[in-house]
């Protein structure tokens, strides 16, 4: 009998009643003589055979976790629902791809980006540092949307202990803001557009991607007597973001000179900024000094934030905490038998959060390395500028060291008599007994409190990191979900994905976040699903009634079957994984 005689027979048979009640006949290869091609039906057709197949697969689902299974009386199907009535969009939002494009796909965006002078480059990733940034600066720069992230309505009245707001859940805005504008400063690369007067190297030593983090100026600095630039710079070697202090054609008489900074590589404090080395290069097209330091993003020194043309004394209490920071840095660089020698508002940063950090330490013994001051005149040197400089912070102004008599009684009238006595110690005359230890017990009760509030805020951030580390842990699981729901195919399955644990795993979905309320409306309630995302991941016994799209199937099981479920499914993604 020819193939063409033998399909002609097959559809003169009846349909298998197993294909139309099951959706597959299981005798289909081993002898079942009725018809089991279902491509003569039309869609709607076969879409009642694939319904029935999923009920039936949910019915042997609800055998193997001992659930019972439900058949409600009535279908949704009876009643009326204007669909058009609950969608109704108001706007679409325009799609953009401001880094990647393929010319085949998106030409109208390649023409977009060719205007701004951008053509296609292939990079030869072979030949490129791991850590390279590449300076993409003819891309439109898009700010930080930060106005996105809306902050908690203002409390009209009080509410209930058990009544938490959607922010609750996740890190404070101004805290989120603020690592959000440190990330944004350490990401910033040059901007050619607005090239730097002069030509920036590639590469300086094992440094690269510079980034000049202030206005370059010619004039000399009047600390150190050389024309100074600070740039900011990816090292090669471990890929973290550093700054480079550069001296401007100064030239080394020898390696004993710059070998003076090993001495401040092992001094470390919070309230300094750490330096790492030093080194000469040709790379600016001269001889110039490189020291390499720490880098804090969004810092300024203190004469940028306080002492500038609408400068106000500082409150007191503040003051007190950056003394209480200065002193303890300075008194470790005592004891190692070194000193600042750079207690100037111009060269001490703050952070927006009242952070204050010593900069350039170790510089000045590189330039002034023929001095023959002793190690006690540099140290009571630094007590001395220690005290004018609080005195400038109390007034407002470098002008408080003109008179000293007037600024001292501006500041007996404005702040304690604490303070008062500490600014006339160190702006007393020097002593061999004067020492940063006496500072140290004339502020000590100022001290316990400095201690006081910086447990208070590391507990505040403790308790930040730990609720964020609740959401990374239901992002993992929801990273698993993504992983198995919807899955197109697997293993040469293409209804892998909708049967099996895998539908039961859908239907779960659809119970967290799909579900809908009596007018048919979306419910968007973030605790309900923060609260099944918890209950999952712990895999307790509380049960759930999970219902099928066309409700006319339920099902009903625990979260711990359910947790099964998802680890089940996962391992067997990863072991189809391993094989290749």
């Amino acid at each position: 009998m020819s193939a063409d005689n033998k399909q002609v027979k097959q559809k003169d048979k009846r349909l298998c009643r197993n294909v139309l009640i099951h959706g597959k006949c299981k005798n289909e290869h081993k002898g079942c003589e009725y018809n089991h091609d279902i491509s003569q039906f039309n869609d709607e057709q076969r879409k009642m055979m694939i319904e029935k197949k999923k009920t039936k697969e949910l019915s042997e689902i609800s055998k193997t976790v001992n659930a019972q299974e439900f058949y409600p009386q009535f279908s949704v199907a009876e009643q009326d629902f204007n669909t058009e009535e609950f969608y109704q969009p108001e706007y679409q939002q325009e799609q953009s791809y401001p880094y990647m494009y393929y010319e085949n796909e998106y030409p109208e965006m390649v023409q977009q980006m060719t205007s701004f002078g951008i053509n296609q480059v292939d990079y030869n990733h072979s030949q490129l540092d791991m850590y390279f940034m590449h300076t993409l600066s003819q891309v439109p720069r898009h700010p930080l949307q930060y106005h996105l992230y809306y902050s908690s309505s203002p409390s009209v009245g009080s509410s209930a202990p058990n009544q938490k707001s959607i922010q609750h859940f996740f890190i404070p805005d101004d805290l989120r803001e603020f690592l959000l504008r440190k990330n944004e400063a350490m990401l910033q690369v040059a901007d050619t557009a607005n090239e730097h007067p002069r030509q920036l190297p590639s590469q300086v030593h094992t440094y690269h991607t510079l980034v000049p983090l202030e206005q370059h100026s010619d004039k000399e600095s009047p600390m150190f007597g050389y024309v100074t630039s600070v740039y900011k710079a990816v090292r090669s070697v471990d890929g973290k973001m550093y700054v480079l202090k550069r001296i401007e054609n100064y030239l080394v008489g020898n390696e004993a000179t710059i070998s003076r900074i090993e001495k401040w590589q092992s001094v470390r404090h919070p309230a300094l900024v750490s330096v790492y080395e030093a080194f000469t290069t040709k790379a600016f097209g001269d001889t110039s000094l490189v020291l390499v330091y720490d880098y804090h993003p969004l810092s300024k020194t203190l004469a940028e934030k306080f002492l500038d043309k609408e400068a106000k004394p500082v409150p007191e209490p503040v003051l007190w905490s950056f003394i209480c920071q200065i002193t303890a840095a300075v008194k470790v660089v005592h004891h190692a038998k070194l000193a600042v020698r750079t207690l100037d508002p111009t060269k001490i940063l703050v952070s927006q959060t009242s952070r204050v950090r010593l900069n350039c330490i170790g510089l000045l013994d590189i330039l002034s390395h023929d001095s023959t001051k002793p190690l006690v005149h540099l140290q009571h040197e630094d007590l001395w500028n220690f005290g004018q400089m609080i005195l400038v912070l109390s007034c407002g102004s470098f002008s408080a060291l003109h008179n000293m008599q007037i600024s001292m009684d501006f500041v007996t009238r404005n702040y304690s008599n604490d303070l008062k006595s500490v600014i006339l110690y160190l702006l007393s005359s020097p002593t061999n007994f004067k020492t940063i230890d006496d500072v140290v017990t004339m502020i000590a009760p100022k001290m316990l409190v400095e201690v006081g509030t910086h447990l208070h805020s590391e507990d505040k951030l403790e308790d930040t990191l730990q609720g964020e580390l609740e959401n990374g842990r239901l992002v993992r699981l929801m990273c698993k979900l993504g992983f198995i729901n919807e899955r197109p195919e697997f293993d040469r399955d293409p209804t892998w994905a909708e049967t099996g644990d895998r539908y039961l795993l859908k239907l779960f979905r659809d119970y967290v976040f799909h579900q809908v309320s009596e007018n048919g409306n979306p419910v968007i309630d973030m605790a309900h699903v923060l609260s099944c995302l918890n209950k999952l991941d712990a895999g307790i016994d509380e049960k759930i009634m999970l219902s099928s799209r066309d409700e006319q199937s339920c099902i009903i099981v625990t979260y711990r079957e359910l947790k099964n479920c998802v680890d089940g499914t996962f391992k067997e993604l990863l072991k189809r994984k391993e094989k290749f």
